[in-house]
C-alpha cells in the first residue's frame, strides 16, 4: 500500500487544483462573453490570446522570482490579488458595465499569477514530501491541475456563463480565496536561502536575473531526457492547440504523431527512473539552495 503523502500536500494539492479551476473558469468564460458582444473575430481571437500571453512571458521570469522569495507566501500574495480583480470584473459585469478592455486586463493579471502559482507550487513540493515520494506527488499535482482545468472547467464554465454572465467570474473569485486560505494553512518557510544572501545586492539585481535565466537554459541543454521531451511536448502543444483553436484536423493527428514520439522517446530510449530523476533534480536542488 502507497505511503500518504501527508497533510501539507492534501492542502498543496487542493489549492493548486482549486486555482487552475479558476483560471480555467475564466480562460473559457472570457471568449464566450465576449461573443456574445461582438461579432468581430478577431476581438474574440484576442482575448483567448491574451489569456495564454502570460504563459509566454513570465513562464522563465516568474521561475527566477519563485527562487528569491517565500513560495507560500508569494502563492498566497497571487491569490488574494486575483480575488480582487475577480471581483471587480465579476461586480462590473453584475452592474450591466460591460468593458471588454477591463476583460482582458483582468484576464492577463490573473493568468499571469497562474504561471508564477504554478512555479511556486511546484517548487514547494520537495519541502513537503520526501524525496521517495515525490514522483507520485508530481503526478497527482500535474495531473489534478490538468483535470480541474483542462476538463471540467469548460464545461462548468459554459454552464454557470448560462445562468448570468458574471457567475463564472464570481466563482472564479471564489476558488482563488479558497487556495489562498488553503496555502495559508501550510506549516513551515519556503524560501530559497540562496535568496536571502542575494538580497542586498538591489544594484546587480538585473544582471542576476539574467545569469540566472542562461544558467537555467543551458542546465536544461545538458539534460538529455528533458530536452528532448521539452522539444517534442513543444510540438505537441502547438499542433493540439492549433486544432483545438481552427478546427483544422491536419494538426490534431500531427499531434497524435508528436504524442506517440514523446512516449517513445521518453520510455523506450530511458528508463522509467531516470525520467523520474530528471523531473526530482531541479526541484530539489532549488529546495536546497
Amino acid at each position: 500500500m502507497a505511503e500518504p503523502l501527508g497533510s501539507r500536500f492534501a492542502k498543496l494539492w487542493s489549492a493548486s487544483t482549486a486555482s487552475a479551476l479558476g483560471s480555467g473558469l475564466a480562460t473559457i468564460a472570457a471568449p464566450l462573453f465576449v461573443a456574445a458582444h461582438t461579432r468581430n473575430p478577431l476581438i474574440v481571437s484576442a482575448t483567448a490570446g491574451v489569456a495564454w500571453l502570460p504563459w509566454l512571458l513570465f513562464a522563465l521570469p516568474g521561475g527566477v522570482l519563485v527562487d528569491r522569495v517565500d513560495r507560500r507566501r508569494l502563492m498566497v500574495t497571487i491569490d488574494w490579488i486575483r480575488v480582487v480583480a475577480m471581483g471587480v470584473l465579476a461586480t462590473a459585469l453584475l452592474a450591466g458595465w460591460s468593458s471588454i478592455v477591463l476583460l482582458d486586463v483582468v484576464l492577463f493579471v490573473i493568468n499571469t499569477g497562474e504561471v508564477i502559482f504554478r512555479s511556486a507550487s511546484q517548487a514547494m513540493l520537495p519541502a513537503v514530501v520526501p524525496r521517495a515520494r515525490l514522483e507520485r506527488a508530481n503526478g497527482w499535482l500535474v495531473g489534478g491541475t490538468t483535470l480541474r482545468q483542462g476538463m471540467i472547467a469548460g464545461p462548468l464554465a459554459g454552464f454557470l456563463f448560462v445562468l448570468a454572465a458574471c457567475v463564472p467570474f464570481y466563482v472564479n473569485a471564489g476558488t482563488y480565496a479558497v487556495s489562498a486560505v488553503l496555502i495559508g494553512l501550510v506549516a513551515g518557510t519556503y524560501r530559497a536561502s540562496r535568496a536571502a544572501a542575494d538580497g542586498d545586492a538591489n544594484t546587480r539585481q538585473a544582471r542576476r536575473v539574467r545569469q540566472e535565466l542562461a544558467e537555467g537554459f543551458r542546465w536544461l541543454a545538458g539534460q538529455r531526457v528533458l530536452r528532448t521531451m521539452t522539444v517534442l511536448i513543444g510540438l505537441l502543444n502547438l499542433t493540439l492547440t492549433a486544432a483545438a483553436r481552427f478546427g483544422i484536423t491536419a494538426p490534431y493527428w500531427a499531434g497524435f504523431v508528436v504524442a506517440a514520439l514523446v512516449s517513445a522517446s521518453t520510455w523506450r530510449v530511458f528508463n522509467r527512473a531516470a525520467v523520474a530523476e530528471a523531473y526530482a533534480e531541479p526541484a530539489l536542488s532549488g529546495a536546497a539552495r
